[in-house]
């Protein structure tokens, strides 16, 4: 089992920072430490104003590039009349005027075979309101802020061919559970089902190297969207939020496990992005968003963040901002009345996303209307109508979405606090609806149990004889050396409280109240990794998931969709989802969350 990567994040509160060391030149001078006033810092400060310096040839000269300071964090809210405290507030509730919705480029398969090449360079993110140079994907000769949609069908050979073009020297030395190494790359494809020997996360693609992957795709696999992204162990947090994503979609319209209600429908590919320049640090929260220079700094990344501003970084959400397809708050025109598709992908590492459609940011009405079709890239058993929807870090979700009345509507992250008691959340608006014309409203798109077909593995599987079962206890404590919350063999150490430090303040009980909950380690170990749980092909197998909600870290099972069978916090089938839906990544709730799959022919 796989964790989202905001577990990465986490371990930036462990990671020492590193300072850049001097180098050469090309004219065989010594780089210098350069701050932006143009003064030159001390042999391994930072500059006066609290920033890390830039290695640069020649002479310190003063320049408009702006640098972010770890000092600017984001402030927590107060305390909601429950006693849970109100989502976090990174972001921003004001509306700008972005580009045009655009999808990203698509490389799309042509009978039966998908050949695709693609490197990973230095380039600059263009955010909207800054901008600053990272690793991203170029394909066909460009660069963009996320990589492009591979488009196949099921039937078909994927093959994609990562090179490494980074240059850039790397700190080798650090240990393996910490921020390391962000320029090895490797490609890790969630969601589909496909040979894990293939899927492999512990490839290594190491600057200069270049790795071929050859994905088989099942005759039977079931059409929907997913996404690639970077999964190098340590650096996986830093590639996510520098845009190292891309969208995976299966499409067959002639599919049975399509609903005929959706196959008319026209569709888009949003991907949901986050780059934090800010360090987002609620004092309650285990996990936090940490910001894109703070991790470069504490893997001793030497890649110029070239970080300039169009404003102040605390203008706006401390710095904090969503992305759609690397688009800040593009607009979309559609037509009022017209149902339209959205196939969404939660692609930020370190935040939820609570979804929904409203009349003003953070505030205002909810609009139009909404028609949950997919979760994770698998139909629903039956159409269902929602008002919002809950992301978890790598979720997914295909959205029928229609307007009846002319307008200006914002498909938004709403934190409402609906996750876990302190989740990191960010609150903007992603998508701006421009909606005009008129007419009556189309039939919404509907199905009914039992209209679509899945392979065996996706069926009910309920009242299947179970023949394994495992746990995986997530935030156990009491290791000293490194702290922090960790995976291990699970038991019941739910608190009510979630970890409060200020429980009786807001009338919870001693959150103490179930006893400790101490790490207890996977005891498997074969060809020198560990293992939790080793499975039998053919067979059912059952995994419990125990959280104590301090946060609801996410917790995702690689190749193999599993069925939700039970979950004992109240707040997945208010806000999440139902019990027997199929899903591949979900927090790890307070208590209890037991989940169904078969290893019909990976394990």
């Amino acid at each position: 089992m796989a964790t989202g990567s905001n577990l990465l994040l986490a371990l930036a509160l462990l990671a020492t920072l590193l300072v850049g060391v001097e180098g050469a030149c090309d004219d065989g001078s010594t780089e210098l430490a350069c701050c932006g006033d143009g003064s030159e810092a001390a042999p391994g400060e930072d500059c006066s104003d609290g920033t890390p310096p830039t290695n640069t040839c020649g002479a310190c000269t003063t320049t408009t590039t702006t640098q972010t300071t770890a000092e600017v964090t984001c402030q927590k809210e107060e305390t909601a009349d429950d006693g849970f405290g109100v989502a976090n507030p990174c972001g921003s509730i004001e509306v700008v005027n972005g580009p045009v919705f655009a999808e990203p480029p698509v490389a799309e398969s042509s009978d039966g075979t998908l050949e695709v090449a693609i490197d990973i360079v230095a380039g600059t993110v263009d955010a909207g309101l800054y901008s600053f140079q990272t690793r991203v994907f170029q394909y066909n000769g460009a660069v963009a802020p996320v990589g492009p949609t591979l488009k196949f069908k099921p039937g078909d050979t994927v093959s994609v061919t990562l090179t490494n073009g980074l240059t850039y020297p790397q700190d080798e030395t650090i240990p393996h559970n910490m921020l390391r190494t962000p320029n090895t790359t490797n490609i890790h494809t969630h969601g589909i089902h496909v040979d894990p020997s293939i899927d492999n996360v512990y490839i290594h693609v190491e600057p200069g190297n270049s790795h071929a992957y050859v994905y088989t795709i099942p005759d039977d696999h079931v059409p929907g969207i997913h996404w690639y992204h970077s999964h190098q162990h340590g650096a996986s947090a830093l590639h996510l939020m520098g845009g190292l994503v891309g969208a995976l979609l299966i499409e067959d319209h002639s599919s049975r496990s399509v609903p005929e209600a959706v196959k008319s429908l026209t569709s888009y590919v949003m991907l949901i992005t986050h780059i934090a320049i800010c360090t987002c640090n609620p004092t309650t929260d285990p996990f936090r968003i940490v910001s894109y220079q703070d991790m470069a700094a504490a893997m001793g990344d030497t890649l110029p963040l070239n970080f300039q501003a169009s404003e102040s970084n605390t203008d706006y959400g401390g710095g904090s901002v969503l992305l759609v397809n690397g688009q800040h708050q593009p607009q979309l025109s559609i037509s009022v009345g017209e149902w339209r598709q959205m196939d969404l992908v939660n692609a930020v590492g370190d935040a939820y996303i609570e979804l929904e459609i409203r009349t003003a940011v953070n505030s205002g009405d909810t609009a139009c209307s909404m028609v949950l079709l997919a979760i994770d890239g698998v139909y629903l058993d039956a159409s269902r109508t929602i008002t919002e929807f809950m992301f978890a870090p790598g979720g997914r979700a295909s959205i029928a979405f229609m307007c009846d009345t002319a307008g200006t509507y914002y498909l938004q992250s709403y934190p409402q606090n609906r996750a876990a008691d302190y989740e990191a959340m960010v609150r903007q608006n992603l998508v701006t609806l421009v909606a005009t014309g008129s007419g009556d409203a189309a039939d919404a798109p509907s199905w009914s149990a039992g209209s679509t077909w899945r392979p065996w593995y996706l069926q009910n599987l309920a009242a299947a004889t179970v023949k394994g079962e495992w746990t995986v206890g997530v935030e156990q404590a009491y290791i000293e050396d490194p702290a922090g919350a960790h995976l291990g063999v699970g038991s019941n150490c739910s608190i009510p409280c979630s970890g409060r430090d200020d429980c009786e303040a807001v009338g919870f009980e001693d959150p103490n109240q179930y006893g400790e909950c101490p790490y207890v380690p996977f005891e498997g170990y074969e060809d020198g990794a560990h293992y939790r749980h080793v499975g039998v092909l053919c067979t059912v197998e059952d995994a419990v998931i125990y959280g104590r909600g301090a946060t609801a870290h996410p917790m995702h099972i690689h190749v193999n969709h599993f069925q939700v069978t039970s979950v004992e916090d109240s707040r997945y089938e208010k806000y999440w989802g139902e019990i027997g839906d199929f899903r591949d990544t979900i927090p790890a709730f307070v208590g209890a969350t037991r989940v169904r799959y078969a290893l019909a022919d990976y394990g």
